[in-house]
């Protein structure tokens, strides 16, 4: 299982979105996963994650990014808050360097060529899930 929480680069989802009203976030009131049980023919619980704290034996946080994203996964963006799993996106931090003179040219330069959001994307180690529900807050 993937959560996660990015800005995509292509214009039929990420038209409209404005960074300036950042920090974002998504928070997970809990994450449920069954198994099928051939004899009832149904859906029993394997397990309930309710964000009481971060489970790091369950979770894994991600870093870096992924083609078609405009943002970066950052680990220090996934938190547990008040019994909810939070995801936190906000501008990329960008550094910059001094400028350089290059003969009577003057040169900024900074790390990254693009702007980044800082985004976070979680992963269940072990399980596969069947579903799970989350809400957005702003």
């Amino acid at each position: 299982m993937r959560m996660n929480f990015w800005t995509p680069t292509f214009h039929t989802w990420g038209h409209g979105l404005d960074a300036s009203d950042m920090p974002w976030y998504l928070l997970y009131d809990y994450v449920e996963v069954f198994t099928w049980n051939e004899g009832s023919n149904e859906f029993d619980l394997h397990w309930r994650d309710d964000f009481e704290k971060f489970d790091e034996k369950r979770w894994h946080k991600a870093s870096g990014g992924f083609d078609a994203n405009s943002s970066v996964f950052h680990p220090e963006n996934v938190s547990v808050k008040a019994g909810n799993l939070v995801l936190k996106m906000e501008p990329e931090k960008v550094t910059h360097h001094p400028a350089v003179v290059e003969g009577e040219h003057v040169v900024d330069s900074h790390l990254g060529g693009r702007s980044h959001h800082a985004s976070p994307a979680l992963h269940e180690r072990e399980h596969h899930p069947v579903g799970h529900r989350h809400r957005h807050r702003g």
